[in-house]
């Protein structure tokens, strides 16, 4: 905790937010393939409300089962794993050729998707000095915005000429060959070295969270991080068959989409800096605020291709930078 920062920590955080642009990547694709699959399979945008949904579901389930297994094998073996599982069934997913099949993978990628971000967080904080800790976690995790930046941005180029199929393959031959360099550069935790495990893994029981005044804070915390979740899926799954529906094409929507994460990329930046000036609580509530009105805009008036571009922007600088 009281070590300066050395290069060794700095390379564990670039390696896990490499990990985390791949997670963001996978994440978004799904969203980015449904107008071209819609049209493709004669399938109305509404049929694949599942293959949404039960990405969120495996996430869910890899997010909950990723802590107790980090904590008996360790922070490198479940990393990759995770990034084996949401490569593989990434790749599996260009060769869907019918929606449950697609639901199934994309159950699977979601696993994978879920088990990686908190892993990331505990790997990384593990390594970092007590002083740079947020700093690293917050810079490690803009992975995943510029995952889903680089998404829309792919998209675009490869939804005209190799078609949704090119979109999940990169999603899946990408993380599959950085496993080999994660084999081999990614340090093992301190705390699991020679197989031990942590003393402090059973040390910090749910029920602290409701213990020393804190039940209110964390109550409204939950709530918060519920309802801008609910935000942040809705927005990733449908905004880019929403933009198509209005009359973009779905490479145009793909990279209108990517707006949207890049807004989320300098929120991140700026974070900690403004936290540090005005206290997390105004700038949570002042990031919500932009998010709210800027998706509200959106949704009820009328824009050019170019304020659109600035509103998606915004919101997705607010909705994520709450998120973070």
């Amino acid at each position: 905790d009281d070590a300066p920062l050395t290069g060794l920590q700095i390379g564990v955080a670039l390696l896990c937010g490499l990990i985390l642009i791949l997670d963001g990547y996978d994440l978004s694709t799904i969203g980015l393939v449904v107008p071209s699959l819609s049209h493709e399979w004669a399938l109305a945008p509404a049929a694949f409300t599942q293959a949404f949904a039960l990405s969120s579901v495996g996430i869910m389930v890899g997010a909950m089962a990723s802590g107790p297994i980090a904590d008996r094998f360790g922070r490198k073996p479940m990393l990759l794993f995770s990034v084996a599982m949401f490569g593989v069934f990434s790749l599996a997913s260009a060769y869907a050729s019918s929606l449950p099949m697609l639901v199934a993978f994309r159950f699977l990628t979601g696993v994978g998707v879920g088990g990686a971000m908190p892993t990331t967080v505990a790997l990384t904080s593990d390594y970092a000095p007590a002083r740079w800790r947020t700093s690293l976690v917050m810079f490690m995790f803009t992975g995943a915005s510029i995952g889903g930046f680089f998404a829309g941005q792919v998209a675009a180029q490869i939804l005209p000429t190799w078609g949704w199929q090119g979109v999940f393959m990169v999603g899946g031959i990408v993380p599959l060959a950085l496993l080999v360099v994660l084999f081999f550069a990614l340090p093992e935790s301190p705390q699991f070295r020679g197989g031990a495990r942590p003393a402090s893994a059973k040390a910090n029981p749910v029920s602290g969270l409701f213990q020393d005044g804190l039940a209110l804070s964390t109550v409204m915390l939950w709530a918060i991080f519920l309802i801008n979740l609910l935000n942040m899926y809705l927005i990733g799954y449908w905004l880019p068959t929403v933009l198509h529906l209005g009359g973009l094409t779905p490479a145009d929507a793909a990279f209108a989409t990517s707006i949207y994460s890049a807004g989320a990329i300098l929120s991140t930046l700026l974070l900690g800096p403004l936290i540090t000036r005005f206290g997390a609580e105004g700038v949570l509530a002042l990031s919500l605020l932009l998010g709210s009105v800027s998706i509200a805009i959106l949704a009820t008036v009328p824009l050019a291709q170019a304020a659109m571009y600035v509103v998606l922007f915004v919101a997705g600088g607010g909705f994520v930078g709450s998120q973070l």
